[in-house]
């Protein structure tokens, strides 16, 4: 698994899962709480965010041997569309 290991490679990965999980950070929150999160709730749901993230992109990066970056938005987007169901009960 790590013949192909370089540090440019690594440095890459690095840099972009740095910018891609600032990018939507402001994006994540503000959509936590405009969906009636308190700020604790919001700082759980982005960390559990970042989590997902980052096991769905090692996950996958593994199964298919190519490197995957998950996208924040889309694995909130289901957890904010389900607190808008529950909400709408």
């Amino acid at each position: 698994m790590f013949k192909d290991f370089t540090w440019q490679a690594f440095l890459m990965g690095l840099i972009a899962s740095v910018v891609g999980f600032a990018s939507s950070f402001a994006v994540v929150v503000s959509g936590l709480i405009a969906v009636g999160a308190s700020p604790e709730q919001a700082s759980s749901g982005l960390m559990a965010g970042a989590i997902a993230m980052g096991v769905a992109s090692i996950v996958l990066g593994m199964m298919t041997k190519m490197p995957i970056a998950a996208a924040t938005d889309e694995i909130l987007n289901l957890k904010t569309s389900r607190l808008r169901a529950i909400d709408a009960f």
